[in-house]
């Protein structure tokens, strides 16, 4: 059984919610909404988790770890990067593992079920990778120099996290 990894990514400053915290440190019925994702990984049994967030936000979560996962040994912290690319890649950096499987996941979307998780894990390992995606529900249009033209919405998925792969895949590139 390959070792899963999950590296929630909370690098967000929350500017375009205008709030004055980020949105991982709002509260989703009075718990922080990083809390609500980071217990959909910890339902998984062995996994490890990297937490990726700016410097500046280490003491808020030192003080979220103290409330909610005094016991927790499973979960790494690490610092992002400029862009969630860079960020991601730093995640990536604590998985040493080359047959692991591993989770990439936005800190701020807390509503992801853990049985969904659970089968990407599954199809990653079978597949080498998968991707979570949804159908769409709004009317599409691509942009075109004059005008633009509509989009059948039954041809367009909507990509989610968490994406899965196996590890040795980010160690080859």
């Amino acid at each position: 059984m390959a070792q899963k990894y999950a590296i929630i990514v909370a690098g967000g400053s929350g500017l375009r919610m205008g709030g004055e915290i980020p949105k991982q440190f709002m509260l989703l019925a009075g718990t922080p909404i990083l809390v609500h994702t980071i217990n959909r990984f910890l339902e998984i049994e062995s996994i490890h988790i990297v937490l990726v967030l700016p410097k500046i936000h280490f003491s808020n979560w030192e003080d979220i770890k103290d409330t909610y996962f005094p016991n927790a040994l499973n979960i790494e912290i690490v610092e992002g990067g400029a862009t969630r690319f860079q960020s991601v890649r730093n995640g990536l950096s604590c998985i040493k593992s080359n047959d692991g499987l591993v989770a990439i996941h936005d800190a701020v979307r807390p509503f992801i079920q853990t049985e969904k998780i659970l089968k990407a894990f599954d199809a990653a390992l079978e597949n080498g990778s998968v991707v979570l995606a949804v159908p769409s529900k709004d009317s599409i249009r691509v942009k075109k120099d004059i005008g633009n033209a509509a989009i059948a919405r039954e041809t367009v998925l909507l990509v989610q996290t968490p994406q899965i792969f196996r590890s040795e895949i980010h160690k080859t590139r």
